[in-house]
């Protein structure tokens, strides 16, 4: 699962992924993501295994398991280059 510290918001027409704990050292810089990002994103935040969140994706967009799986890593190995890290 995501760290806690991070939290996603939407404003001005974008969504974003922001680190909310003071007490680190650098700031991180905001990072927008699409639609399909934040959907991914709030599957995950809800707990669900990777499996779970590309089979919701799949019933959701109405696309195939290996695409939408392809889609959930494709996503969490763009987070993890900025260091947010899943279990």
């Amino acid at each position: 699962m995501r760290e806690a510290k991070y939290k996603m918001f939407y404003a001005a027409g974008n969504y974003w992924i922001m680190s909310c704990d003071s007490s680190d050292e650098q700031y991180m810089t905001p990072i927008i993501i699409n639609e399909t990002g934040a959907v991914i994103w709030k599957y995950l935040s809800e707990c669900n295994s990777l499996n779970e969140t590309a089979q919701r994706l799949s019933d959701l967009y109405g696309i195939t398991i290996e695409d939408a799986k392809a889609d959930v890593s494709l996503f969490t190995d763009s987070l993890r280059k900025y260091g947010i890290k899943y279990i």
